[in-house]
């Protein structure tokens, strides 16, 4: 009887283990599989689970989190607010869009993503945009989450992020072809712009000039892009529309921040 009841014991506390361990396991603790291909919207929290639970590493196309402009203006709201189960997610080749997500606070779960390059389109030859845009995310007040990316093939386009403070989280960033920081309102400085030192200067996005910083109504310091424009001497910088707009000239003199 002892010996029955030491075995159910042992089998319970098993289920019990396996039960704990399934509660904590990540979406994909390894595995790759699959390259998904296309314009892929995941507009729900539960298209992002689901999306998420195929362990994807790599993404050729566009990776779009939210939901569009015109359902946004109709007063539908995105109930995504968790982008952990994206984990796997190291290279996108194409465009990441994360958009019209007003409940979204962070983008903790992208911290694997690497790479963010131009790949083919269908016909094998001619080139996919690549780039990264981050619009209209009405909670989100900074970039954590974005700590691995080294490269973007491509525009990065912040544009009505309503809470948006600074930069932080772009730490290893060294190569982008564009910026266009615009339109969010609670910039006050461009803490955690990275030491960027390399912009391939690929002017076929939405804007021409190397850096563009404008409409911005609180930003009063500009002191995180002293390295890029000290050590990048043909770089194009313009910005208006702000609190305080410097030129290059500017900041090459010292006048980083608002006298």
């Amino acid at each position: 009887m002892k010996k029955a009841l030491f075995l159910l014991l042992l089998i319970f506390n098993s289920c019990n283990e396996d039960k704990s361990n399934t509660n904590t396991q990540t979406f994909c603790d390894n595995g790759v599989v699959g390259e998904p291909e296309g314009w892929i919207v995941l507009g729900s929290q539960a298209e992002v689970n689901a999306f998420g639970a195929n362990c994807y590493s790599e993404v050729n196309g566009t990776l779009s989190i939210g939901i569009s402009l015109g359902d946004a203006s109709s007063g539908i709201v995105s109930d995504v607010t968790d982008l952990s189960p994206l984990s796997s997610i190291r290279i996108i080749n194409g465009y990441l869009r994360i958009e019209n997500n007003a409940n979204l606070t962070s983008l903790n779960g992208l911290q694997l993503l690497e790479i963010n390059s131009a790949g083919l389109n269908a016909d094998g030859l001619s080139i996919e945009p690549s780039g990264i845009l981050i619009g209209n995310n009405d909670l989100l007040t900074n970039f954590n989450g974005l700590e691995s990316l080294q490269s973007i093939n491509g525009e990065l386009y912040a544009f009505h992020n309503d809470n948006l403070k600074d930069l932080v989280g772009l730490t290893n960033l060294t190569s982008v072809s564009n910026v266009l920081l615009t339109a969010n309102d609670e910039m006050t400085s461009l803490d955690g712009m990275p030491n960027i030192t390399n912009m391939n200067t690929f002017h076929a996005g939405t804007f021409i000039f190397d850096i563009t910083i404008p409409g911005n109504d609180n930003l009063t310091d500009f002191c995180g892009i002293e390295y890029i424009i000290q050590n990048i001497s043909d770089l194009d910088f313009f910005a208006f529309l702000n609190a305080y707009n410097p030129t290059k000239q500017d900041i090459l003199n010292g006048l980083c921040l608002q006298p």
